[in-house]
């Protein structure tokens, strides 16, 4: 019997010559070596199709490279509707970036990118993301491509491989590839409604897809066409709509850890505490140094409660303290922003002869989302006594300009509106010549269009002018001092016997109470913030390969080569508002660069044995690429080019037939990306926020230092050293549809780029290690260092080294029950894929730190993102005729919340040293998933099922790993949503 009754219903990209028949085997033969089914080389001989990871045509057992394939029905079975879903079930992808992890702020937001090994620098990408084969122009300025874009309905599988593989695709491609293949061989039409929700009745998700294909001109033609919606509603406030969350966990400082005087003395510096409330903050104001806050009219001072942990120099809505007054730091924090996306697929190829196809392909893909979140108030300003909103009373109490600061969460939300537009093209031609020989090109076209609106933004300038209001003597009402034209009020009248002119338009605000503040002071103050981001790409591409000889008779000896050259333009501009340099948070200034590829790669499989006494089967293959790359700064003028080598060997040995080793030894590369080259170098010059630094060799707290920040083109390219070594154990008799492959991997990056420093961390390496000395400038104490700093260069580095080493485990089973008994109907299968990772080892500039084991966030805007040591994710389906259900299991193993913390539970713990926190573990989390679908064939060959999936069964809360990127929990591993269903149906004909 076919045991493979999934794959039947596929058809996928192979020679005409291939029949479906033929192509159902070769996909169960890929599914074989990285899915749940399996296949002996002795039942089926296969034909050959592209693998991803290679340029040779081969079976998916000649491949050297762990390669992990999720197909179109396993994504049906689980009722997914979104590539980054499906990318979702492989353990080895840590997504930084998704729509459940915004937090305090994301750039891309509604983004979801793929973060294999968790090596993305927050501004770029160690995963290279292709689809069909073929580079994806880029969605963000960081260089990654959001998995939404791509239509889900028309992927026919998902190919993984975790391994360096830049000799056969290029830059990027260090952690690893993921390649979605489409089913552009589609014939007749599809059709998907469903609808799904939380068990809280929140976070509504509407989905709709149509897809259709038709051969056409009697055969020598074939056209497909899809296209895609789907709305993902938004869910939140955190604090208010989870009751995990509204306990408002979070990761505090402990001001007196190391002060005897202090009545936090004995307590770690780090406290995981609850009822975080924002510090020095309320709805109606507060003078953190009188401890006396508003009351709601705004008339009168009460006693101000600051809790446990507070600090004088916290000033921002997400800076906490344990208690006492304060909105949750966590009341303005979206759970999931919502996210509007849709696209339009269509691809048509036909014979042009014999043997030449030709082929034209277009898509465009859209995203919209936003996310609303705290907008910034005072933060560090004083109140005058002769403010205009305060009463004779407090105004006399406070007699003299004192600090004030006051949430504005119950006002006025900041949101980040950002729109994605995503256009590509691609035609070419493919053919054989020399009967074994194949070759193809292709030229594409790729432009995307990003516009990021960040709306009620403070305005600094502004702010400052409507909050310094006075009783204006001329007329006897509140006005901003700035536009009064009195000698005695306003000291720039005084002096220029005019109002100041930056100040036109200014509405006072009174920030004292709960009701003070007016709509058309806020219209003042806060603005909002412009970015516009387009990026052409332009690719040419030639590959050609065959059969090179005979071989020494174990098969023949094949090649491959080709060229391929890029051309990719960015451009980021702000809109050219006079105030732009004013805003609280900014993107920073406008940039632009273009970057000229021309790469050639050559690849040979040879094999050495076949059917021999010393093996069933041994190849050995090899790569080769070499890359020339010029990168220019369109601002500047500036350029640098670089010529790159990468390289690949590999090996596949079948001792016996049951039994497969492999291994791989490769070179990989990343350039620099388009942000990280070009982003505007801005110096401060020594104020504000890091307007200072902490002098180590003096214990000055503030030196105060100019630095220059910004992208650096001389950055060089990243380059990974990658070992994978495995086998895979696939017995015969009872057994011959059990497989086992277990991979160990080692990937030894060097020369890291970052460009988050920082300056404290630069002068720091340099007191410490004496690294990246030549990057302060100041007054040289004799010793290596500085008895004063000036400033810092704190610009794109090439920074550390990242070492990753695990095992990749899978395993997968299917039985037909009818061979237990001829009574028993149907089919089970087991498969489950599991990640190992025991070093994660970041050596920057010297200073070495393991973050393997950690489960708990890293920080906000980070360069990686750690791992727990177990990752495992399940699967138990059973199969009878038109009914079919899955119980899904993904299993997050216990961790460390910091590993550059130590707590009670590690060696070494201290409360009064600067790494000491009260709980260092974060405990394991199992989520269990259930789907099921029933099928109704309607005759003719139409089919509809119905279908309905069940997320977090259980409804299983995440565990307390506050901190990141601002929420209560670690959202790049633990569900944040609770228990969701997803029903709907499908239609085929």
């Amino acid at each position: 019997m076919d045991f493979c009754p999934g794959y039947a219903r596929r058809r996928f990209d192979l020679p005409q010559a291939v029949s479906r028949s033929t192509a159902v085997r070769i996909i169960s033969i890929i599914a074989s070596l990285t899915g749940p089914l399996t296949v002996t080389a002795q039942q089926q001989q296969p034909e050959e199709i592209f693998v991803t990871g290679s340029r040779l045509r081969q079976t998916g057992f000649d491949t050297p490279n762990p390669v992990t394939v999720l197909d179109s029905d396993y994504m049906e079975s689980m009722g997914l509707v979104n590539v980054s879903d499906v990318l979702a079930q492989v353990p080895q992808n840590q997504p930084y970036v998704t729509p459940t992890n915004i937090g305090l702020g994301n750039f891309n937001v509604g983004a979801s990118l793929a973060n294999l090994r968790g090596m993305n620098p927050y501004y770029g990408t160690r995963t290279l993301t292709l689809v069909d084969g073929r580079r994806h122009v880029p969605s963000t300025n960081g260089g990654a491509v959001d998995l939404n874009l791509i239509p889900s309905l028309l992927v026919a599988r998902s190919e993984t491989v975790t391994g360096g593989a830049s000799a056969a695709y290029g830059t990027d491609a260090v952690a690893g590839v993921v390649n979605m293949i489409l089913d552009t061989k589609l014939d007749g039409i599809r059709a998907q409604v469903d609808y799904g929700q939380s068990f809280r009745s929140d976070g509504d998700d509407f989905h709709g897809a149509l897809a259709g294909g038709t051969d056409f001109a009697g055969g020598r033609g074939h056209v497909i066409f899809g296209a895609e919606y789907q709305h993902s509603g938004e869910i939140g406030d955190c604090a208010s709509s989870r009751l995990w969350c509204a306990a408002s966990w979070d990761d505090l400082t402990n001001p007196g850890y190391s002060t005897p005087s202090s009545t936090t003395y004995g307590e770690p510096n780090f406290v995981i505490a609850p009822d975080s409330r924002s510090d020095n903050q309320t709805f109606t104001g507060v003078f953190p140094t009188l401890k006396k806050k508003f009351n709601d009219a705004g008339t009168a001072l009460l006693d101000y409660d600051p809790g446990k942990y507070s600090s004088i120099n916290n000033f921002l809505p997400f800076q906490g303290h344990s208690g006492g007054d304060g909105p949750s730091v966590y009341s303005s924090l979206k759970l999931r922003v919502p996210v509007e996306r849709y696209s339009l697929f269509g691809h048509v190829d036909f014979n042009l002869t014999d043997t030449i196809q030709g082929f034209l392909e277009m898509s465009y893909g859209h995203r919209d989302s936003s996310n609303i979140g705290w907008a910034f108030g005072p933060g560090v300003v004083s109140i005058r006594p002769d403010n205009a909103f305060l009463t004779p009373a407090v105004a006399a109490f406070i007699a003299a300009p004192t600090r004030f600061n006051r949430s504005l969460v119950d006002k006025i939300r900041q949101t980040n509106e950002t729109k994605n537009d995503s256009y590509r093209v691609a035609t070419g031609a493919n053919g054989t010549v020399f009967t074994d020989w194949s070759w193809d090109f292709y030229y594409q076209y790729g432009r995307n269009e990003q516009s990021q609106r960040l709306h009620n933004n403070k305005v600094n300038s502004f702010f400052n002018y409507a909050l310094d209001a006075v009783i204006d003597p001329n007329s006897t009402r509140p006005a901003c001092r700035a536009l009064v034209a009195n000698a005695a009020v306003n000291p720039y009248f005084a002096t220029n016997g005019v109002v100041d002119p930056g100040a036109a338009g200014c509405v006072p605000i009174n920030l004292f109470g709960l009701n003070g503040i007016t709509p058309e002071a806020i219209a003042y103050t806060h603005r909002t913030l412009p970015e516009d981001f387009s990026y052409d790409q332009h690719v040419v591409a030639a590959h050609l390969a065959g059969d090179l000889f005979e071989g020494i008779g174990s098969g023949a000896a094949r090649a491959a080569a080709g060229i391929e050259y890029r051309n990719d333009q960015g451009d980021v501009t702000h809109g050219n508002l006079p105030y732009y340099d004013q805003f609280a948070l900014s993107y920073q200034l406008d940039f632009a660069g273009k970057q000229e590829t021309i790469e050639g790669f050559a690849e040979l499989n040879l094999p050495l044995l076949r059917d021999s006494p010393l093996g069933d089967l041994l190849e050995v293959n090899a790569a080769f690429r070499q890359t020339h790359t010029k990168s220019t700064d369109s601002f500047t003028g500036s350029s640098r080019s670089f010529d790159i080598t990468t390289w690949k060997v590999g090996s596949v040995f079948n001792p016996v037939s049951w039994l497969r080793l492999r291994a791989t030894r490769s070179r990989d590369i990343r350039a620099a990306g388009f942000r990280e080259l070009y982003i505007r170098q801005n110096r401060n010059l020594g104020v504000g926020l890091g307007g200072s630094v902490i002098n180590r060799w003096t214990a000055n707290p503030a030196d105060v230092t100019q630095s220059l920040a910004g992208g650096n083109v001389d950055l060089v390219p990243e380059h990974a050293d990658t070992w994978t070594v495995g086998l895979i154990l696939q017995p015969e008799g009872l057994l011959e549809r059990f497989r086992l492959s277990a991979d160990w991997y080692q990937i030894k990056l060097n020369d890291a780029i970052n460009t988050n420093v920082g300056n404290q961390t630069i002068v720091d390496l340099c007191w410490q290690v004496r690294q990246y000395c030549d990057r302060i400038e100041g007054t040289a104490n004799g010793t290596g260092g500085f008895s004063d700093i000036t400033f810092v260069n704190g610009t794109a580095v090439n920074f550390a080294q990242i070492v990753s080493r695990g095992i990749d485990l899978e395993v997968a089973y299917l039985f037909d029950l009818d061979r237990l008994h001829d009574r028993l109907r149907g089919s089970v299968t087991f498969r489950a894929l599991g990640a190992y990772q025991y070093d994660f080892i970041v050596d920057s500039g010297g200073l070495r730190q393991d973050y393997a084991g950690q489960s708990g966030p890293l920080g906000s805007f980070v360069d990686w993102n750690p791992a727990p040591y177990w990752i495992w994710n399940g699967w138990f389906s059973y199969s009878n005729g038109p009914f079919s259900f899955t119980l899904q299991g993904r299993y997050i193993g216990p961790g460390a919340y910091r590993r550059d913390r130590v707590g009670p539970e590690d060696a070494g713990y201290d409360p009064t040293k600067a790494n000491s926190i009260n709980d260092n573990r974060v405990p394991d989390r199992l989520y269990l998933n259930l789907s099921g679908s029933y099928g109704f064939d309607l005759g003719d060959e139409r089919r509809l099922e119905l279908f309905t999936s069940i997320s977090n069964l259980l409804d299983t809360d995440p565990p307390i790993a506050p901190g990141g990127n601002g929420g209560a929990t670690n959202p790049v591993y633990f569900d944040v949503v609770g228990a969701t269903f997803r029903t709907g149906l499908r239609l085929r004909f």
